[in-house]
């Protein structure tokens, strides 16, 4: 099974979602609200901020991000950062579990299956107070993200978008417009036909799409106007006709453009690296890829040319789709400074993610700042680099919500392994769904209210 490649996987980060007895209770109703310190504060007061960057990522932070938020607060809160480069997600919640949280986390996609557990505290009565926060300003659909049995755990800290990034050079050389090349996934299937290539022997040289497993397995379900939950219901509905109709053209893809899928499975596996990669040696034409990944691409293998496009709408699909990334930030239940702490978060949301995009390092949550240039993106997209970075940022509004129930990361992974049966021909896609169905609801059970 050929992973995707993330900036998680990057920086080598490991998340683990494991359900603490101790916290099976829900995160309480935060304290009453002040986005100020206390009157009585004599000195500053120092913030234990837990954040999943460690290396470059927590020297950008620090510089351009929290040492911003201190001078801003000069006197009044200091931030210890500590960088947690594996298993983030259990050990807060054993932080919480053992009284000794930090004050706030950064804690990529778990913040409503953490806040199911107990972890995060609802910052609700915060933001009612709060004069700060612009609620309408974040794009919708991350904000959604932050919400769980109608009560809000913290804010999206970046809204990243995953897309696709084509290779320009083996599109020209297949005579296709590579900045408009498809809509449907019948033009889709159609522009991978022209892309690939196999030798005499009938072995694949040049692939097209093979990410037939994307970090958020839904996609195959919004591409066909379906979905995998509903919020309103607390429902998993993996099994919906339209999302087996998605599945299927996956399927139907796979077969048509490789003949056998495992033709495309082989050729990605074992490439080493992904510096090493196909994509990367100009051997793959498409690669599903994260808004930080044309920097890394582009200290990898500068001479790939790259363009972003979006995946493809099924028959039942209103539009092509793109889907959700980034972090969240929030405050963890126990938290020695919940005031502080706030003031904090909905700083880092508002101002410090603008500082963290100019430095280059993911896109922005407020819908104002959409094409603000990240600092090595005119070397990649030469004068069209506010152009791209416009349309890469605007595509954060056009994903659908993910993260947004405790069993997400449970249903990705029951998906990825049905999907891996389906493509390969040993379930159907009625079938494979129906089960992942049926195995999501249980989880899910543990989290729902009565």
């Amino acid at each position: 099974m050929h992973n995707n490649y993330s900036r998680r996987d990057f920086l080598k980060l490991a998340s683990v979602t494991a359900v603490g007895a101790a916290l099976a209770a829900c995160a309480p109703t935060a304290p009453e609200a002040t986005t100020a310190p206390p009157a009585e504060q004599t000195g500053p007061v120092t913030l234990d901020y837990w954040c999943c960057w460690p290396g470059m990522y927590q020297e950008i932070q620090r510089e351009h991000v929290l040492d911003a938020f201190e001078e801003e607060f000069e006197g009044q809160i200091v931030i210890n950062d500590l960088p947690v480069p594996s298993n983030i997600d259990q050990k807060l919640i054993t932080s919480v579990a053992a009284g000794e949280p930090p004050d706030a986390a950064a804690c990529f996609g778990a913040l409503i299956s953490l806040a199911a557990q107990g972890a995060f505290m609802s910052i609700d009565e915060y933001v009612a107070a709060s004069d700060v926060i612009e609620l309408d300003a974040i794009y919708q659909s991350r904000l959604d993200a932050c919400y769980w049995n109608n009560e809000q755990y913290g804010f999206p800290y970046n809204c990243s978008a995953e897309i696709l990034l084509v290779n320009v050079d083996l599109f020209e050389e297949a005579g296709i417009d590579w900045e408009n090349p498809y809509e449907t996934w019948d033009e889709f299937t159609e522009v991978s036909k022209k892309l690939v290539k196999f030798d005499d022997a009938g072995d694949l040289q040049v692939a097209a799409f093979v990410d037939w497993f994307p970090r958020h397995s839904a996609l195959w379900f919004w591409s066909n106007g379906g979905d995998a939950y509903d919020p309103d219901t607390q429902t998993i509905t993996i099994d919906r006709p339209e999302n087996v109709e998605g599945l299927q053209q996956v399927i139907d893809y796979a077969l048509e453009v490789y003949g056998d899928p495992q033709k495309a499975d082989d050729f990605v596996a074992g490439a080493g690296s992904d510096a090493e990669g196909p994509f990367c040696v100009g051997t793959q034409a498409m690669a599903y890829s994260g808004d930080w990944m044309p920097s890394v691409y582009h200290e990898w293998c500068p001479n790939v040319r790259i363009w972003p496009a979006f995946f493809p709408k099924g028959p039942k699909g209103d539009s092509m789709v793109v889907c959700g990334a980034g972090d969240f930030i929030g405050i963890l239940r126990g938290a020695e400074h919940p005031d502080q702490a706030y003031t904090f978060i909905e700083w880092m949301v508002m101002k410090g993610n603008l500082k963290w995009t100019e430095a280059g390092i993911d896109t922005n949550c407020l819908v104002r700042d959409a094409g603000v240039v990240r600092s090595d993106w005119p070397d990649i997209f030469g004068d069209r680099a506010a152009e791209v970075s416009k349309m890469w940022a605007e595509s954060a509004e056009l994903s659908k919500v993910v993260e947004n129930f405790p069993a997400y990361a449970f249903m990705n992974d029951e998906l990825h392994r049905v999907f891996d049966l389906a493509i390969h021909g040993q379930m159907t896609a009625e079938e494979a769904l129906a089960e992942a169905q049926a195995n999501v609801d249980l989880e899910m059970d543990k989290y729902r209210v009565p």
